[in-house]
């Protein structure tokens, strides 16, 4: 009935007058299980609200900045997309604390996403730990699909030093630092170059030093972010090159996500979700179970 409400084409009920039946069109034991059957009617007439993907991020800025990009520079909603932007709020979160188990919690998180249909992405910053608890999530097993990987490696993304030294030159720094400090300092591309030279993941973030020393107060890096990348939406088809493809790592990583986010399809029977968990898609298949 809602079909017909939303087309004007009116569908047989199931099982009635068809030669198929609900557990031959979506899989047996499917119409027995209330929620299953739904998700699957939902997914048939794309109605399913849950995330084509989980992009998970470092701090307020990337949530921010991220969704900007896809909107503003590549005309991409993630809304449309299907893609939920989460953060952690720090990279903490992502490491964990001692004497507890560092990636655990987010080890659930993919393997619950994957497992229900949901790719998970992660962006942070090569910072204390985080390489680290990278690499043992990249070399974890699903634990609810045990055939599997947990994830793809390029699913945890790392830049190499941060997402500002990675994506932006020494002169965009150095503007963006002086725009955030409103007229009371002027940075130059020697002071970032000297920075840049100094960073050490496990001695913090360079630039807030930097800017704390000249200022005497901290530095908010969501406005730092925010005025770096209003510098690339500005900019608009110049950031991207005769093929369409970003000139920055940042760009082309978002253009990475939204593809991925767009070739996700929900399963709209058992057997579909059965073959999307042994494609790889979510984790390298083991050939020996």
């Amino acid at each position: 009935l809602f079909y017909a409400d939303i087309t004007g084409t009116t569908l047989s009920p199931p099982d009635e007058g068809q030669t198929w039946t609900r557990d031959s069109l979506y899989g047996p034991g499917v119409a027995s299980d209330t929620l299953a059957h739904l998700e699957c009617i939902a997914n048939r007439y794309h109605l399913n609200p849950r995330p084509r993907l989980l992009l998970v991020v470092e701090g307020e800025g990337e949530a921010e900045q991220f969704p900007r990009i896809l909107a503003d520079l590549l005309g991409q909603r993630p809304a449309v997309l299907g893609i939920e932007v989460r953060t952690l709020g720090g990279v903490g979160e992502f490491t964990g604390k001692r004497k507890r188990d560092p990636y655990g919690a987010l080890e659930k998180l993919i393997d619950d996403h994957h497992h229900r249909g949901t790719p998970v992405v992660i962006v942070l910053d090569s910072e204390n730990d985080v390489p680290r608890v990278a690499e043992r999530l990249r070399g974890a097993r699903s634990r609810l699909n045990p055939s599997r990987a947990l994830t793809r490696p390029e699913y945890v993304h790392l830049w190499e030093r941060s997402i500002e030294f990675d994506n932006f030159s020494h002169a965009e720094i150095a503007a963006a630092l002086s725009a955030v400090a409103d007229g009371r300092a002027e940075f130059t591309e020697a002071e970032i170059r000297d920075a840049m030279a100094s960073y050490d993941a496990r001695k913090g973030d360079p630039l807030a030093a930097l800017y704390s020393a000249r200022l005497n107060y901290g530095l908010s890096k969501l406005e730092l972010l925010r005025a770096l990348v209003t510098r690339v939406i500005t900019a608009g088809e110049a950031e991207l090159d005769e093929k369409g493809d970003g000139k920055r790592p940042l760009v082309r990583l978002l253009q990475r996500v939204a593809a991925l986010a767009a070739g996700n399809t929900f399963p709209m029977t058992r057997k579909c979700w059965e073959d999307n968990q042994a494609s790889g898609y979510f984790g390298a298949i083991d050939p020996d179970p």
